[in-house]
């Protein structure tokens, strides 16, 4: 457990890192390459809405049904939009915890209310709604 939650760290320190360097490193970015929800107005790069428009990362799942997955490294996002590493279009998955020894679900991660195991997190990813339907 403490293998895992220091690899965690160590990884979330390294992702810092990068972001960091990729941030300096694209100087003054077009807010074009920015991508927002259909009809609604791209914050400029670098202002205080641009940084509460961008979705964060969910370190770690507990009850959430909803997440938005990054396709290349994997991270969880709360909402849509940008990877914050590489900036992949995060996509929608839904998240169900199930009880490893009955193969029933179960409200939340951690422990399982039924047996002393931990509950198994199953992510499936949601189809995109085709455009103009509802």
């Amino acid at each position: 457990m403490r293998t895992l939650l220091v690899t965690l760290c160590f990884l979330a320190l390294a992702g810092c890192a990068t972001q960091k360097k990729a941030d300096s490193s694209a100087g003054a970015a077009s807010s074009a390459t920015t991508q927002a929800p259909a009809g609604q107005p791209v914050p400029p790069a670098g202002s205080d809405a641009a940084a509460a428009a961008a979705p964060k990362a969910i370190e770690e799942l507990t009850d959430q049904k909803l997440v938005y997955e990054c396709p290349k490294c994997g991270m969880d996002f709360d909402a849509a939009g940008a990877c914050s590493m590489d900036g992949s279009a995060l996509v929608a998955a839904s998240v169900s915890y199930v009880c490893p020894s009955d193969g029933k679900a179960v409200e939340h991660a951690g422990r399982c209310p039924r047996c002393a195991m931990n509950a198994r997190v199953e992510k499936t990813a949601m189809a995109a709604a085709a455009p103009g339907k509802n």
